[in-house]
């Protein structure tokens, strides 16, 4: 029940006047279903000139907001981040995926393009997600998962000569 400034209470109640309800979304979002890289070696040859990295974001109250992506590739023994543009080993940068449908509701498709011609061949990259629901006011931020390693694998395998 109610009571004003006057000390008058209210005695009369009657739902969706005297009382407002709602719901109170506390769980983070979910991004462990990455569907593309989905193994260990992947082969480009058959993709077009760009591509998508591709997942699903899911939240059952609020549903999907964002998905961010890091996406980083080993070396000669160093790490690389891509940039959107670039490999570099100082700018470490989180990328927002270009596409997420639908918007708050859960599941949600997420996909980013990467250019074929920036993924080279025989380097283990890793893939790394993290999503945020659509609750108000900031949207609750699932934690880095902890990534998916995969080779980029174009390079035909090699045979030398039989010997009986």
């Amino acid at each position: 029940r109610a009571k004003d400034k006057a000390d008058n209470q209210q005695f009369e109640y009657e739902i969706s006047i005297s009382s407002i309800n709602f719901l109170m979304d506390k769980e983070v979002p979910n991004t462990d279903d990455i569907a593309y890289p989905n193994a260990d070696w992947i082969n480009l040859s058959g993709k077009p000139a760009t591509f998508d990295w591709e997942g699903k974001l899911t939240d059952n109250l609020a549903g999907a907001a964002t998905v961010q992506i890091q996406l980083t590739r080993l070396f000669e023994g160093d790490t690389y981040w891509w940039t959107e543009s670039t490999w570099s080993s100082t700018t470490v940068k989180i990328i927002d995926a270009e596409y997420l449908s639908p918007k708050a509701v859960s599941p949600a498709d997420w996909a980013h393009s990467m250019p074929k011609s920036q993924c080279h061949s025989d380097l283990v990259y890793k893939i790394k997600v993290r999503g945020y629901d659509a609750s108000l006011p900031y949207g609750n931020e699932e934690a880095w998962d902890a990534g998916y390693e995969f080779i980029v694998d174009t390079t035909p395998p090699a045979f030398g000569r039989l010997v009986s």
